[in-house]
């Protein structure tokens, strides 16, 4: 079995207040020294993939990222859970602050496909940054997967 889990790198949720300005040009928030986790909600999605995992034998589990840089040391948590790889998509139009849900559902989506056969995609509910929802239902609107939300 194969299973693809879409993981996604955000500030720390937890970072003080004061950690983020608003840039006046681009009208967005930029944290300032505040360093990236693994979205919380991903992160429950990997526990669900790791508990399949646990109870099929030939389960392979791979973490898929998107992003301008997505940081293998972040990612290093979720391969040292048991994780099996790390499939990275970056490009600099990737940027986590500019692109909206749909554009990543598009991507993930592509990354997919070129991944090929998979039996299961897992997505947190919400990411930890801009908390929409709409992801995962994008993901399996473009590739025509059956999608369940809870």
């Amino acid at each position: 079995m194969r299973i693809i889990v879409c993981m996604k790198q955000v500030p720390d949720p937890e970072a003080h207040r004061d950690s983020f300005e608003i840039n006046a040009e681009t009208f967005t928030v930029e944290p300032k020294g505040v360093q990236p986790v693994l979205s919380l909600f991903d992160e429950n999605a990997l526990e669900a993939a790791l508990k399949i995992k646990d109870s099929l034998n030939d389960t392979k589990i791979s973490v898929l990222s998107i992003g301008k840089r997505v940081s293998n040391a972040v990612f290093q948590r979720a391969l040292s859970t048991g994780a099996d790889e790390l499939i990275k998509v970056e490009d600099e139009n990737l940027d986590a602050g500019m692109i909206d849900s749909f554009i990543a559902a598009k991507v993930l989506a592509a990354a997919i496909r070129k991944i090929g056969e998979c039996d299961l995609v897992l997505c947190g509910r919400q990411s930890a940054d801009w908390n929409s929802g709409i992801a995962g239902f994008g993901i399996g609107e473009y590739l025509q997967y059956t999608t369940i939300g809870f």
